[in-house]
């Protein structure tokens, strides 16, 4: 087995050099499973990219999940995007755009992958979370944050909020039973995902090295 796929924990500010070990989407498919987490670390060029990762790694987020399609068993994204809102997605769609730039990562156990996949579903359809963006922006702004403090996750869900990518996801994980990050669920970023997570593997659709072998 790759060394990649090894149960290894680095803190978000070392997670850039898990680009060192991708491995073809082929050997990938059979390691990940429903309720993992499927992060997206930027380019160098992708400026806007880089600004919204503010520091860290990454930029978005999305739960990962296993249903069928014509008949064979597919793996499918769900997110929630700016202008486009929640939706699902083949995950090889994802790779052929941007190989070797998604990383997983899976909450550690106890956690019941089938609720929260089922809450990660409920965000198809569902408009994007800006004024939840909008938020997490203030926290990031000293003087700002102190007159507006982030909801909490029960006024959140009594005015049913829509959430931005992360912030889905930890909607969801929570629902499974795992709490990613001491923050609401509404302002937790991409990098806050990964804090007690455990990386899996970085797939990519091209040839590349493992370990050091071809």
């Amino acid at each position: 087995m790759p060394d990649c796929f090894q149960s290894l924990n680095p803190s978000p500010e070392r997670a850039d050099s898990l680009c060192a070990h991708p491995v073809l989407y082929a050997d990938a498919r059979p390691s990940i499973r429903d309720g993992d987490f499927a992060l997206y670390r930027p380019g160098a060029d992708d400026l806007i990219d880089q600004v919204i990762a503010s520091g860290g790694s990454y930029s978005h987020a999305g739960m990962l999940f296993w249903d069928m399609m014509a008949g064979r068993k597919r793996l499918f994204l769900a997110e929630t995007l700016q202008w486009r809102g929640g939706r699902t997605g083949l995950f090889s769609g994802q790779l052929k755009g941007w190989p070797g730039q998604w990383d997983i990562w899976r909450p550690p156990q106890p956690y019941n992958t089938e609720a929260a996949v089922d809450e990660m579903l409920t965000i198809e359809g569902r408009n994007y979370g800006w004024l939840a963006l909008a938020r997490v922006a203030v926290q990031h702004t000293r003087f700002l944050k102190r007159w507006f403090p982030p909801l909490s996750d029960a006024e959140v869900r009594r005015r049913r909020l829509p959430p931005f990518c992360s912030g889905a996801v930890a909607e969801a994980a929570g629902a499974g039973g795992f709490d990613p990050s001491d923050k609401p669920d509404s302002i937790t970023e991409p990098n806050d995902l990964v804090i007690k997570a455990t990386y899996i593997c970085t797939p990519t659709g091209k040839t590349c090295r493992i370990g050091g072998s071809a």
